[in-house]
């Protein structure tokens, strides 16, 4: 727009999370009959891990495509859908399948690089390429085909070949080696430790844990160029592949170089992203500066990879385009205030990425510590441009981006978030309103807006917009867990644990969830059950420290109080700025008579929250009390 101003674009984006070319395929083909201008394909990240991947959780593993497409045109027939919903029910099984619970479902299915389902999966992604190609090429329209960017340089592998065909003396000697390369951090140790790790390159050809040691010691060593195939290499080994590799990205360019001698003509055009990305961020390949993890774009990263693919288009446009306008491409910082983006929404993005590294199987990459730190900083530094002085700025960027797009549903979305920091909930909920009225067919924006009323307090509001999200996706976990929350708030508790054990079954590896279904069995009375839901919440999050301090709670009111005692020793140790874990803890241990001890958690009580009556009431008791030696 700012490009060819009063020019008309019209996106329209069809990416959803975790599908790849087998479902792409027929969502082209239909895109083939609404006559669009030009289409954009990016995918690969997902073809190992998607439907009728190698690694998938979801149904079949590689199986030819043909089976796939006769599969699903079944599927789409009345009879194969009565025959699915028919097994279903005789399997006692939710029609809506697996619930999407993120990268952690996948940690078991590990696949080799020589596995030959991964054979399988490139033949079935090249054919659907084409297919794809064929059918908008057929339909019209111009192609940008890119080839897929993802984090080499900063990613360690997920899952690494262990060999164990080794004898115990040279695996041994392999773990040391990686152990000592893991830990350099100089020129002249990462020159000595690249000797002894190409010695047991040979050993074991296949570990990608080698081939990104190999990379990050080139680097240090002052080899950076030379590092690039390796750091390839161990991305390709990879046994959990979430990320698309070379040869994901060899078909990518194979089929743009065939249809182009095919057709030739500039019909379909590639776009090397990787290359156009790491050029514009002067970097030998991609890695921090465009991604947050793996393959999830940065607010930078997004902007390198949508100005490649504009340069690419720009030469796809009538020529009558380029007779209008001299006008250079928008740098970063005017998109994102035409976004409407500010540091409330970095804020919360940032906040949502942390969360994400203290989930598997991010948390196990040797980085992790640092960046989880990292970000930590980002958002202290974030939080502190979050003030009243800077907010006026920020709630102009928002009103000016959407007096210029009123009929965008985003905007409308990023000001509903902001206006919720400010604690303007009225005009949150209205904007919240006006989301839902835009996207009436989302049922995303009808559980943002109960979310709000919920939160907000209006409960009888709330639950009729949940149950009409639920109504048209009934598999949506989190409008399940906010409706059981309602009723947990609302008295209604019976309905509350039923919902809770629904949720759990949705998502088993979510801790949240059996905590709170342990908070309600024990407002129940079912105090059995409440500390078996809470150390199940503990068995699945070691630190979760919430559900260690209800734990201690629910110890504690049942007089097990040495039990409790322990349960707040660990909240203070993993939360020690948590007030409350200080004070249960004093308090359990003025009961188990050691006084002394319980002096020193009020004290800590004290220092975190001077105004604590509590604590200073049970201080001067404990300092009454004799010292049990």
């Amino acid at each position: 727009r700012e490009k060819y101003p009063g020019q008309e674009f019209e996106i329209i984006n069809l990416g959803i999370t975790a599908i790849n070319s087998h479902v792409i395929l027929p969502i082209a083909r239909e895109c083939a009959e609404h006559e669009g201008d030009l289409w954009i394909i990016y995918m690969g990240n997902n073809e190992m891990v998607g439907p009728y991947g190698a690694a998938t959780v979801f149904g079949a593993k590689a199986p030819p495509v043909e089976f796939v497409r006769a599969g699903l045109f079944i599927k789409d027939t009345r009879v194969g859908q009565n025959l699915e919903s028919f097994a279903a029910r005789l399997k006692s099984a939710p029609t809506s399948g697996k619930a999407w619970g993120g990268m952690e479902m996948f940690i078991e299915n590990k696949v080799a690089s020589n596995d030959p389902r991964r054979e399988m999966v490139y033949r079935n992604f090249t054919k659907n390429l084409r297919s794809i190609l064929d059918a908008g090429v057929s339909s019209g329209a111009k192609i940008l085909l890119s080839t897929v960017a993802v984090n080499l340089a900063d990613c360690p592998p997920f899952a690494s070949y262990d060999p164990t065909n080794l004898p115990p003396s040279e695996e041994t000697r392999c773990r040391e080696i990686l152990n000592t390369a893991a830990q350099t951090t100089d020129k002249e140790g990462a020159t000595l430790i690249l000797k002894k790790l190409e010695e047991i390159h040979d050993l074991a050809p296949l570990s990608a844990d080698i081939e990104y040691a190999i990379a990050k010691n080139m680097i240090l060593a002052g080899r950076s160029r030379d590092s690039v195939e390796h750091l390839k290499k161990a991305c390709d080994l990879d046994m959990l592949p979430f990320r698309s590799d070379t040869r994901i990205n060899s078909a990518i360019t194979n089929a743009a170089a065939y249809f182009q001698s095919r057709s030739g003509n500039d019909r379909v055009r590639l776009c090397d992203a990787a290359k156009a990305m790491a050029g514009m961020a002067n970097v030998d390949v991609c890695g921090a500066e465009s991604f947050y993890e793996h393959v999830h774009l940065n607010f930078d990263g997004n902007y390198r990879l949508a100005r490649a693919w504009a340069e690419k288009i720009d030469g796809m446009l009538p020529v009558t385009f380029h007779k209008i306008t001299d006008t250079k491409w928008a740098e970063q910082g005017l998109c994102e205030k035409r976004l409407g983006m500010t540091d409330w929404n970095r804020y919360f993005v940032n906040e949502s990425v942390i969360k994400r590294y203290y989930g598997a199987p991010l948390n196990s990459q040797a980085n992790n510590p640092a960046r989880i730190q990292n970000a930590m900083n980002r958002s202290l530094e974030l939080h502190s441009l979050m003030d009243a002085e800077h907010a006026p700025a920020a709630r102009n960027t928002y009103l000016e981006a959407l007096a210029r797009f009123p009929g965008d549903f985003y905007l409308h979305d990023n000001f509903a978030g902001f206006l919720t920091s400010q604690h303007e909930y009225t005009q949150a909920i209205g904007e919240r309103e006006k989301v839902a009225e835009l996207v009436p067919h989302d049922f995303a924006s009808g559980f943002q807006l109960a979310k709000l009323l919920k939160d907000t307090g209006k409960l009888a509001e709330a639950e009729p917009r949940f149950s009409e999200a639920l109504r048209s996706h009934p598999g949506f976990s989190e409008a399940w867990m906010e409706l059981a929350d309602l009723h947990a708030a609302n008295g209604k508790l019976q309905i509350a644990v039923e919902e809770y054990q629904r949720v759990e079954k949705l998502r088993p590896e979510d801790p949240v969830v059996p905590h709170h279904l342990g908070m309600v069995l024990s407002r129940l009375n079912r105090t059995d059950d409440a500390q078996r839901s809470f150390r199940r919440a503990i068995d699945l999050r070691k630190d979760y420290w919430e559900a260690h301090y209800t734990l201690g709670g629910e110890l504690g009111t049942h007089d097990r109080i040495r039990e409790a005692a322990e349960e707040f020793r660990l909240v203070v140790g993993l939360r020690p700025d948590f007030a409350g874990g200080h004070l249960n803890l004093g308090v359990a241990l003025l009961k188990l008579g050691q006084s002394k001890d319980a002096v020193a958690e009020f004290e800590w009580t004290l220092k975190l929250e001077p105004d604590n009556k509590a604590a200073a009431t049970y201080l001067d008791k404990a300092r009454l009390m004799p010292v049990v030696r």
